[in-house]
């Protein structure tokens, strides 16, 4: 599995970049047994959402990518994971947030203590 995981990483990276992973790609790349391939599937799925670079993803898919983004072993994927959790369901679910403030690692503390800043639902 780990044979390929540059090839992997670069591939996504790539597709991320010119904005098309879908949702079956996030949601497969999510579950990779390398954590930077987890990571860039978290950044597609929370990536901000604007008139000039629209959704590339259904809903459902990218709020199952965000929510296992959440509980992964990995910091790096956890901290894309709120802020991306912060950019689209914020509003609706404001819970992950608070639990992110008593994660183990001070950067996904700190980005969640952030998002508090803008209030929840």
């Amino acid at each position: 599995a780990n044979t390929f995981a540059r090839a992997r990483r670069l591939a996504l990276q790539a597709l991320r970049n010119a904005r098309m992973v879908d949702g079956g790609l996030a949601r497969t790349a999510s579950r990779d047994a390398d954590d930077e391939v987890r990571r860039l599937a978290v950044v597609a799925a929370g990536a901000p959402v604007t008139p000039e670079a629209p959704a590339t993803m259904p809903a459902a898919d990218r709020d199952a990518v965000l929510t296992a983004g959440l509980k992964d072993a990995e910091p790096r994927v956890r901290y894309e994971a709120v802020r991306g959790w912060g950019r689209h369901l914020q509003a609706a679910d404001c819970q992950p947030v608070l639990r992110a403030v008593n994660d183990p690692s001070p950067h996904v503390a700190l980005a969640a203590i952030d998002l508090l800043g803008a209030g929840c639902g």
